[in-house]
């Protein structure tokens, strides 16, 4: 990755796990490597539950270890006792714990 996701974590891996001369395209877009790789044009580094939900991606096992980061929820201070943003802030606490093993997946 480049640009403004060059020092988020994952992309520091990629970059020290691929070196970029190794690379014919990179981007500083999720979204972009994730049509890229569905559509063909490589690899990329992908949230478990974002991979496994395309039948057009295939995981790659590796035995170096990837990061694992944390999954955020966050409201604004002046919305989140809103009874429409409750509701949405617990289905998604909800659904997040039923679909664990998706979002955690392995190597």
């Amino acid at each position: 990755m480049s640009g403004k996701l060059a020092r988020f974590e994952p992309s520091v891996w990629l970059n020290d796990f691929a070196p970029h001369e190794c690379m014919a395209i990179s981007s500083d877009s999720l979204g972009f490597g994730y049509l890229a790789a569905e559509n063909g044009l490589g690899i990329a580094l992908l949230a478990c539950i974002v991979g496994n939900s395309s039948a057009n991606l295939q995981r790659i096992p590796f035995t170096i270890k990837a990061p694992v980061l944390p999954l955020w929820l966050v409201t604004h201070e002046g919305t989140r006792k809103l009874p429409g943003v409750k509701a949405l802030a617990q289905y998604i606490r909800t659904q997040a714990q039923h679909k664990a093993a998706d979002f955690g997946g392995s190597n």
